[in-house]
């Protein structure tokens, strides 16, 4: 058996390609994904890349990954290795390691590296303190504001094919009656993908069971969070929401006042605004919905009516 053996569909392999996502955004993922997937050494580089982003950052155990993230950041400043120590200064912040603390070990190297260490240092924290993505960043710990979500009445699956997933949740679920809209950017008075203006289009198929309003999402044209999620997860549960909540502006202000991005906002025609809360350090991984005014019995009114047999 080759003990440097290269498996790209091994649990490990994954693990690593999730991390390095998380960590170093989508873009610089991608980036490294395709050095691994062919060219001279690519099996090699993947190995090596098996046994650090998967096998060795995940012995949180042994070590945490804001303690390997500073030991490797006092390596690259030892070595002069700029390229390195952007990746790792990219590691410690999303293992919750401050910009002031990480400005600190940078100042403390230099007495010990040299003073010329420090241009480097520079360059590499000008770039990284104001590029790395807001998604990257480690659990926070969330204060108690007093305003409440309230009863999760709602959840939402990113989907490829929204008619293939109803038809299976018909068939699985007994859910027959589905309403269908496409929301494209002809419905919308403003878009906003993390703060800026961005055309996207997508499908939502709604359905009741019970007392929760299931929402299927396909992602069709423009930059946005289903599409980012299908591409970094695959298909799965994306968000959720209290669609009922009485005060939903307040909710939306108590939470990015404590550092929650809106990750997607959308004014529906001046009648409607929907809110997607990127609480996925407070939450798990979770995004939450807000609309405003509250929308739950009115929402599966919308679109075109499909029924399976």
């Amino acid at each position: 058996m080759d003990p440097f053996k290269f498996d790209r569909a091994s649990p490990e392999y994954q693990a690593a390609l999730r991390m390095v996502r998380k960590v170093l955004g989508t873009e610089n993922a991608g980036q490294i994904e395709q050095l691994l997937s062919a060219g001279p050494l690519s099996e090699q580089l993947g190995w090596f890349f098996t046994r650090t982003w998967g096998a060795l950052y995940a012995r949180e155990d042994k070590l945490p990954l804001r303690d390997r993230a500073l030991t490797l950041i006092g390596i690259d400043l030892a070595l002069g290795r700029v390229e390195p120590l952007r990746e790792h200064l990219k590691v410690a912040l999303y293992a919750g390691v401050t910009k002031n603390e990480l400005a600190e070990v940078m100042f403390q190297a230099a007495f010990y590296v040299g003073v010329p260490i420090l241009p480097m240092c520079v360059r590499a924290a000008s770039e990284i303190f104001e590029s790395v993505p807001e998604e990257a960043k480690a659990v926070t710990k969330a204060r108690n504001t007093g305003i409440f979500l309230g009863t999760i009445n709602h959840t939402a699956m990113v989907v490829r094919d929204w008619r293939a997933a109803a038809e299976n949740y018909s068939a699985l679920m007994g859910l027959k009656r589905w309403k269908v809209i496409e929301v494209s950017q002809s419905l919308m008075t403003e878009c906003m993908y993390y703060g800026k203006p961005e055309a996207c289009t997508w499908i939502s198929a709604f359905a009741k069971s019970g007392d929760t309003l299931i929402e299927l999402c396909q992602p069709v044209a423009g930059k946005s969070i289903f599409d980012d999620f299908l591409r970094e997860h695959g298909e799965g549960m994306q968000h959720v929401g209290n669609l009922s909540h009485p005060e939903p502006q307040q909710l939306v202000s108590a939470w990015t006042a404590q550092g929650v991005r809106v990750g997607h906002y959308f004014n529906v025609g001046d009648a409607m605004k929907i809110y997607y809360l990127d609480t996925r350090a407070h939450l798990g991984g979770m995004f939450l919905e807000v609309v405003e005014p509250a929308s739950f019995a009115a929402i599966p009114g919308f679109g075109e009516d499909v029924v399976f047999d």
